[in-house]
This record gives structure tokens, sequence and C-alpha cells, in this order.
């Protein structure tokens, strides 16, 4: 049998331990597909096929504790143990959407005593400023009144030497 492979298909010819074992054409009768066997000889292990000098023997290996303590396998989730905990999720939530409700609403009621506070302490920076004002010149006054008062009392005291020098200028003629 001769077969015709077209050139598109990179198909390699038979090696020398091969033998063709299937053929699959198209409806043209042009080969689509080939498949070859071994000749060697080969050991089967478990359902694979390899040569002798493929094959490696080693010893079994001892099971690691983590893999004996992963504990039960997981028990599959029923529908009515999905539709509980879906309905437990919007409960929690709703619960959640409540509390940040609550919680933008004191944030509101916040802003809205801070604004209130900031109010106050601009009014009363403004009476502490007419105050100051007003001991500002209460101060002035009471330091002029001061000062007239000295002035006053220098004066007496002037008054008072001049009177006690003329009294001794007589006594003296």
């Amino acid at each position: 049998m001769k077969f015709c492979v077209p050139k598109e298909l990179d198909l390699l010819p038979p090696n020398p331990n091969e033998v063709l074992t299937r053929l699959k054409t198209n409806k043209f009768g042009d080969v689509t597909c080939m498949k070859y066997r071994s000749t060697m000889p080969c050991i089967v292990l478990d359902g694979v096929w390899a040569m002798l000098e493929q094959i490696q023997v080693k010893p079994p290996r001892s099971p690691s504790p983590s893999s004996s303590s992963s504990g039960p396998k997981r028990k599959r989730i029923s529908n009515t143990d999905l539709e509980k905990q879906i309905e437990a999720l919007l409960e929690s939530n709703e619960n959640l959407t409540q509390a940040s409700a609550e919680h933008k609403k004191q944030v509101a009621d916040l802003t809205h005593v801070d604004d209130r506070n900031k109010h106050s302490i601009a009014t009363l920076s403004a009476m502490i400023g007419r105050l100051t004002g007003c001991v500002d010149k209460l101060d002035v006054k009471y330091t002029g009144l001061k000062a007239k008062h000295n002035i006053t009392f220098c004066t007496l005291v002037n008054l008072m030497d001049e009177m006690e020098e003329k009294e001794k200028k007589k006594e003296k003629k």
C-alpha cells in the first residue's frame, strides 16, 4: 500500500524501531494523521509503556505528617445550607448598611455641632477683643489718674515746703 502525504503536514517517516499502526485520511484520500508503535521490547507498569532504560524504581515514601493531619474532607454544601448562608450574609449586609447610615448621621450631627462651636468661638473671640480694648482704655485712664494724683501730691508737697520756708524766714526776721 502506498501513502500520499501532503507537504503541509510535518509527519516523519517511521524510525527503524517503529511500525505504522494507524492512518487517518480525509474524504479526498489525503493522509491527515499517522500513528506508530515501537518494535522494541517494553515493560508495562500500571498502563504506562516505557523502555527498560527509562524505568527507575524508587523506594516508597513515608507519608508526610502534614498530609495526615489535614483532617477530614470537607462536606459538600447542600442547597438549603447555601441558602441559609446567603440569608445570613444578606442580614449582615443589611446590618452593616444600617450601621453605616447611623454613622453618617452621627458625622453630620458632629459637623453641625462643630460649625456651631466654630461660630461660638468666633463670637467669644470678638467679645474678648472688645473687653481687651476696654481694659486697655481703663488702664490708660488709671495711669492718667495715677499720674495726675502724683502731680497733685508733688504740688502739695512743694507748696508745703514753700510754706515752711516762708515761716522760717518770718521767724528769722
